[in-house]
């Protein structure tokens, strides 16, 4: 699992590119530089 505040396309870009795929944001939920984040959780599958 990743768990990556949102908006950071880089960050989506460079989990996505080794086969992390999206599963859940929770809306407004994560605090940082004084303001309100989404936080996206992407998963690996390791089969």
């Amino acid at each position: 699992m990743a768990a990556i505040a949102l908006p950071n396309q880089p960050s989506v870009a460079i989990h996505e590119a080794v086969g992390f795929l999206p599963k859940v944001v929770l809306c407004r939920v994560g605090y940082k530089f004084c303001q309100w984040h989404d936080i996206g959780f992407w998963q690996l599958s390791l089969e």
